[in-house]
């Protein structure tokens, strides 16, 4: 750097070219209006920024690490600035990290390369977005023959509302259920029918569909858009002669890239409906797989932080990738099964084993309602079985599936449960 001036006319030249990058300060408005404190203008500060260990693509002769910016956040609040700063993707969108800042390479919070240090709460979790500052770190390192701009804190005010940016989206809360594509098309009558009765609709992605998937799936997509419902993203191993149910041993950097890749697919879908992917979910034998093993936990994790850290992972109660989720500041959300058999560790009983499935209509209703009520349902052998979970599960290649979501619905209704959005 050789000089800070306060006007920069006299350094202008036609052949320059200019661009504006957006500010994390403008999601502060909508951070302030869903409650969540803001602690450094609280204390009257800059707020702090880092550079991090995280190196950017590069772009061209451009490169250089990524730059931060740091808001510690009360946990009852920190699924409030996720959801919040998701909904402003021009200025930053979601978090690129929460929780322990050494995962950035950030050595001490407490001494920020720009801007100033913030005291947090004790028990605050420190939140990382992205910095437009980033750009100046890539000069630094790329050393350009000459570059304008803006001191770190003295942004350009622009006459643009900060609610311009906000990304528009018509969501209503109500319960999930799990929906799997056959081979070949389904008519879209299936869609409407079936959105017709849930309101939470969950679409299977990428590694397993036919030939003709993806505009299968656009149609379903464009189905729940129509009818309110949330779309979730089920992602699974690569396998579609096996339906995503055979275990298979992925290295974790493919299948970080694989999980981030479905989902991305799956929301391009949904926001061309209007819509946007609300949650992930694994499928098959990657659900299982990633009940206890961490290092496959820790890619899917790695993959739907890569693709939005904002949405919530559904899985198994006490599960490896539910625990990893929560580390990783991720919404994680408990899930229980009404058409499928427990063993006496709480787990699923593997598919080809007699029982594991379960397609009486009534059981199915009778086992959604104790699930719902008391936390506990019958496991294979008869033993009564603890299933906390926030979100109940009914698949959608079940018999009868959308009669049975019909029944089950009105029985918890009737039953006095409160049936209501985990996203």
């Amino acid at each position: 750097m050789t000089d800070e001036p306060t006007d920069v006319r006299a350094y202008w030249r036609d052949d320059l070219v200019s661009f504006l990058i957006g500010c994390s300060f403008t999601f502060e408005w909508s951070l302030s209006e869903a409650g969540v404190p803001i602690r450094h203008i609280e204390q009257g500060r800059n707020v702090p920024m880092y550079v991090t260990g995280r190196p950017c693509r590069p772009a061209g002769r451009l490169h250089g690490p990524m730059v931060v910016s740091m808001r510690p956040v009360p946990p009852e609040h920190l699924a409030t600035a996720i959801r919040e700063t998701a909904l402003l993707p021009a200025v930053h969108g979601s978090p690129v990290h929460c929780g322990d800042p050494s995962g950035l390479g950030i050595a001490d919070l407490g001494r920020p390369d720009f801007g100033d240090p913030v005291e947090a709460a004790p028990d605050d979790i420190p939140v990382f977005w992205a910095c437009g500052v980033t750009p100046q770190a890539a000069v630094m390192a790329s050393r350009p023959p000459f570059a304008i701009t803006h001191a770190p804190g003295q942004m350009f005010v622009t006459d643009a509302r900060d609610e311009q940016y906000r990304r528009r989206l018509t969501r209503r809360d109500d319960d999930r259920s799990e929906r799997r594509p056959r081979r070949g098309l389904r008519p879209l009558a299936s869609h409407r029918r079936r959105t017709a009765v849930v309101r939470r609709h969950q679409r299977q992605r990428g590694m397993r569909l036919p030939r003709r998937g993806p505009g299968h799936h656009a149609a379903g997509v464009r189905a729940g858009g129509r009818a309110r419902v949330r779309v979730g993203a089920q992602v699974s191993y690569r396998d579609l002669a096996g339906f995503g149910r055979r275990a298979m041993d992925v290295p974790s950097a493919e299948l970080a890239a694989e999980v981030a890749y479905q989902i991305g697919a799956l929301e391009v879908f949904a926001r061309a409906a209007g819509t946007r992917v609300s949650y992930v979910k694994p499928h098959g034998a990657l659900y299982n797989r990633v009940v206890r093993d961490p290092e496959q936990a820790a890619a899917v994790i790695e993959g739907v932080l890569l693709a939005d850290a904002s949405l919530p992972v559904l899985g198994l109660p006490g599960s490896v990738v539910l625990d990893l989720a929560t580390k990783a500041g991720l919404p994680a959300v408990t899930e229980a099964f009404a058409d499928r058999a427990y063993t006496d560790e709480g787990t699923l009983v593997p598919r080809g084993s007699d029982g594991a499935v379960i397609t009486d209509p009534e059981a199915v209703v009778e086992r959604s309602l104790s699930l719902a009520r008391t936390g506990a349902v019958d496991a294979l052998s008869g033993a009564r079985i603890e299933v906390q979970a926030r979100s109940l599960c009914l698949h959608g290649d079940t018999p009868g599936a959308v009669d049975l979501a019909r029944r089950v619905r009105a029985r918890l209704l009737e039953s006095g449960v409160q049936v209501e959005a985990f996203a």
